[in-house]
């Protein structure tokens, strides 16, 4: 067991559970695409509150779920914010979300998972920065937000990890902290850009 982990497995299900109740309330074509992808973020932090914390039992849940979450919650997030860019006929002609369902199954099976996970997490941060960027003159500071939270997530990602120490703290639980940031941000940003 690991209390800080498990307080910081906590802190990022509460923000990506909060982002995903209110974006799914509100609702709209990118909100929903959006919110399911922090659901899948949330539910996967929330189990591991509880493997670090007081059901080390759930130990396979937790890393299922943590998979799933990379795989398909992130780039849910960046799927969400370009059809909030997309008027709706373009949406109907795109078929990126069909693909996104099946690339990591064919990814599975080649034994490029955690080279696909990387690449789609990375693809849709990149999206999340380019919508944020096209959509900088319609509103700052919801386009600052979406910038700000990919990029963490990215810095969480690549600089941060999730092994060892960092500045005397585990670098899981800093990892946490960042996303936990970074989704905030995310969700602002979404529930503000996916009005159009």
């Amino acid at each position: 067991m690991s209390w800080s982990t498990a307080v910081s497995d906590a802190a990022l299900a509460l923000v990506a559970l909060g982002g995903a109740g209110v974006l799914l309330r509100v609702g709209g074509r990118a909100r929903t695409l959006g919110g399911m992808g922090f659901g899948l973020v949330g539910i996967a932090a929330a189990l591991g509150t509880a493997r670090y914390g007081f059901a080390p039992a759930v130990e396979p849940s937790h890393e299922a779920f943590s998979r799933v979450a990379g795989l398909v919650g992130v780039p849910l997030i960046g799927v969400g914010f370009l059809v909030s860019a997309l008027r709706k006929e373009e949406w109907r002609r795109n078929v990126g979300f069909g693909c996104l369902i099946a690339l990591p199954a064919l990814a599975a099976g080649l034994g490029w998972l955690p080279t696909y996970r990387l690449a789609i997490g990375a693809l849709g941060m990149v999206a999340v920065v380019a919508v944020s960027g096209l959509s900088f003159g319609k509103d700052r500071n919801a386009s600052v937000a979406g910038i700000l939270g990919a990029l963490m997530t990215i810095l969480a990602g690549l600089v941060i990890g999730t092994d060892g120490e960092l500045l005397g703290f585990q670098r899981i639980d800093w990892f946490h902290y960042a996303l936990a940031t970074a989704n905030a941000f995310l969700a602002v940003s979404l529930l503000r850009l996916g009005a159009r």
